[in-house]
């Protein structure tokens, strides 16, 4: 009975093993461990509230809002404000200029917009304050005093919700309350797009960790590092007015550090570029010619083109072949989220 037993187990094994149910696979240029059903921590789809509705009106209103100028009375809470500052501690100056300021919110320092509200224009007031700790040194936690001049007065006047309003911004409502159903339906799609996106790019980089490099790759990795500092120093330059070395103290990393972080990088790139052709190949994944077409236009609108063929052009052969690579990858990342096994976070005790 045991060896009828055991050879039933082998025969089970032997047929699950032709079959193809192994979870790695390879080809010259790279061996996946796991990806097929492989386990990973995903968002759940969280419910759309009332709030939420009541939240995105309040942004729409507030984007179509009216801007007028003040003259003739005090500020108020909301009210946006043009002033000019100079802030002293123990009676030695630290801080002065011009700063735009909304009357009761958030920013500077606390308590310096609620001291804005109920004073008029061209007035010069004091407000005193305790710095806070984040403050250099020599001044945190110090008692100090700003004097304010208040150079402009602006009121924000939100639109009134009614159906006018509506049939001015939607092109599929007509009413408040289709307005609000609207809304919600949007933000469900929303929401339904945002955690499809982070649970793929969270499945895929698990995939991406399962990857193995069968070549060294050198050239491709030396290039893309150059590439990335190249870029780098261009973006020092432009945006800080500093150099490459600059930008790096200032970054509080060493240009090793700067290289060994590019090259993990580039490595990842590639892991991804050959994993995504390896899947696509074992799984036999192919779009249909309107579904490639309508993927075609869309990867190259991404990068500011009106459709593939004028990203081509632009291009060349290599723009082509980006565009092919960047279907692919989508390809074999949507094949991979879709089986793999979601689970909810680990919460820390």
């Amino acid at each position: 009975m045991k060896k009828k037993l055991a050879a039933l187990l082998l025969g089970v094994c032997m047929t699950v093993t032709l079959a193809g149910c192994q979870k790695s696979i390879e080809d010259d240029n790279v061996k996946i461990s796991e990806y097929k059903g492989i386990k990973v921590e995903g968002l759940e789809l969280a419910k759309v509230t009332d709030k939420d509705v009541e939240n995105s009106i309040q942004s729409t209103l507030e984007a179509e809002a009216e801007h007028k100028e003040v003259t003739d009375r005090a500020t108020k809470k909301g009210d946006s404000l043009e002033v000019s500052y100079v802030g002293k501690a123990d009676g030695e100056t630290f801080d002065q200029g011009d700063l735009t300021v909304e009357v009761g919110g958030e920013g500077f320092v606390e308590g310096f917009s609620e001291g804005m509200e109920g004073h008029k224009l061209n007035e010069t007031f004091d407000i005193s304050l305790t710095l806070p700790e984040n403050y250099p040194a020599e001044i945190a936690g110090k008692d100090a005093v700003f004097t304010v001049t208040i150079n402009s007065i602006t009121e924000e006047i939100l639109p009134e919700l009614n159906d006018e309003f509506v049939q001015k911004i939607s092109d599929k409502a007509k009413t408040v309350d289709e307005y609000k159903k609207q809304v919600k339906k949007d933000l469900e799609t929303s929401n339904k797009k945002t955690v499809e996106s982070q649970n793929k790019n969270s499945a895929w980089t698990e995939v991406v960790k399962n990857t193995e490099l069968k070549k060294e790759f050198k050239e491709d990795i030396n290039e893309s590092v150059d590439l990335m500092k190249e870029q780098y120093t261009q973006l020092a330059e432009m945006y800080y007015q500093v150099t490459f070395e600059e930008f790096l103290e200032q970054s509080g990393i060493t240009e090793d550090q700067f290289v060994e972080k590019m090259e993990k990088q580039a490595k990842d790139q590639l892991k991804s570029k050959y994993a995504s052709k390896l899947i696509a190949e074992k799984e036999k994944l192919e779009l249909s010619d309107k579904a490639y077409k309508e993927k075609y236009d869309e990867y190259a609108q991404s990068y500011g083109y009106e459709n593939g063929d004028a990203f081509i052009e632009a291009n060349g052969e290599d723009g082509e072949e980006k565009l092919k690579e960047s279907i692919l990858l989508d390809t074999a990342m949507t094949w991979v989220a879709d089986h793999a096994k979601f689970v909810e976070a680990e919460t820390e005790k």
